[in-house]
């Protein structure tokens, strides 16, 4: 698993932005092309779709502490001002107004824009949208993954959105599926092997 933090060079936070808030009806990801210069060459298509499948996130950071809050945007486009960009950012008790410039700043440097995406590689424990624990194997299937249901999959299988990496207690879990079923992950080989 790679993580891609930040790292807009090409183009402005404000930019970034007005297209995250086009999208964000989460049918269609935000324009990447900056960030990855092989998109659309055909021998790298594998990690192209690697990249548009992988979770993305953009949040506030807090510049004293670096802790990260989620963030609703409401515009990118403020006219008349030096800051652009508002958001709402939730402290979990309550939403703040916040507004940034083009470099992604807030007003009084109490907060920066902060965006991450995640990259799975064979073998990641993954968690997708709809609750599934599974063993990342390409960008549509996993090799085997507990559905939210308890449904039990231990073969290619299953799409879906990938949400973030699974966690100790979602590994153990997913374990301990395969485990009962006298199977482990080998990382070495990106392949279930029995124990047996």
């Amino acid at each position: 698993m790679d993580r891609f933090i930040n790292g807009i060079k090409d183009h402005c936070w404000n930019d970034f932005c007005k297209d995250w808030i086009e999208r964000r009806d989460g049918l269609k990801y935000p324009k990447e092309a900056n960030f990855r210069s092989y998109l659309g060459r055909p021998e790298m298509k594998d990690e192209y779709y690697t990249h548009i499948s992988s979770p993305s996130h953009l949040t506030a950071e807090s510049i004293s502490t670096h802790e990260l809050f989620e963030i609703r945007l409401l515009c990118a486009d403020k006219r008349g001002s030096k800051y652009p960009i508002v958001a709402l950012v939730d402290f979990g008790t309550c939403e703040k107004i916040y507004e940034f410039d083009c470099d992604g700043n807030s007003i009084y440097g109490i907060m920066k824009l902060h965006y991450e995406k995640i990259f799975f590689h064979p073998g990641d424990y993954v968690v997708t949208t709809d609750g599934t624990i599974g063993i990342y194997a390409n960008h549509w299937y996993m090799f085997a993954s507990l559905e939210s249901d308890g449904t039990e999959n231990l073969e290619l299988n299953g799409r879906g959105s990938y949400k973030r990496p699974a966690n100790e207690e979602e590994i153990a879990k997913l374990n301990e599926m395969l485990w009962v079923h006298d199977l482990k992950w080998n990382n070495e080989t990106k392949q279930l092997e029995n124990i047996k």
